[in-house]
């Protein structure tokens, strides 16, 4: 919930985050969100909205805006958010599970072979992707 309130906005922010969150409320994004983003990440990072809100609209999810704040958490700050909605690759509730619905593992290994996951992801796949723990198990994001 945004600590900024749409009837005092014009009074909080600045002259040119209020044209700049007039100028996108008018055309593409919801004034909530606008706000709801400078409160979060500040008005110093307001060249980052477009790219937040997209990213947020194009995951997926029940929860995408926790899912995009929780990476951004995780990676470095708001800087790393253009083009992260093309990294994500779902939330999976182990390793496991994740390995199995990409289908990382050739199925042609014997059934009776058994598959450490975990170790495989230690020694192989953590260095393609990213696990972040969430609300409802892990998120693993592409890191190229």
């Amino acid at each position: 919930m945004p600590v900024t309130m749409t009837s005092n906005y014009k009074e909080v922010f600045s002259k040119e985050v209020v044209e700049k969150i007039e100028e996108l409320s008018e055309y593409s994004y919801e004034l909530d969100e606008l706000i709801d983003f400078v409160d979060t990440y500040g008005e110093d990072n307001i060249e980052h909205v477009e790219a937040y809100l997209d990213a947020v609209n194009n995951i997926y999810c029940d929860d995408a805006k926790e899912v995009v704040d929780n990476y951004l958490k995780n990676v470095g700050g708001i800087c790393y958010v253009e083009g992260c909605d093309e990294l994500y690759m779902g939330n999976y509730q182990s390793v496991e599970e994740f390995i199995d619905e990409l289908e990382l593992i050739d199925y042609d290994i014997p059934s009776w072979l058994v598959i450490d996951y975990e170790a495989t992801w230690d020694s192989a796949l953590r260095f393609d992707y990213d696990k972040i723990e969430s609300t409802y198990g892990y998120d693993f994001w592409r890191i190229n």
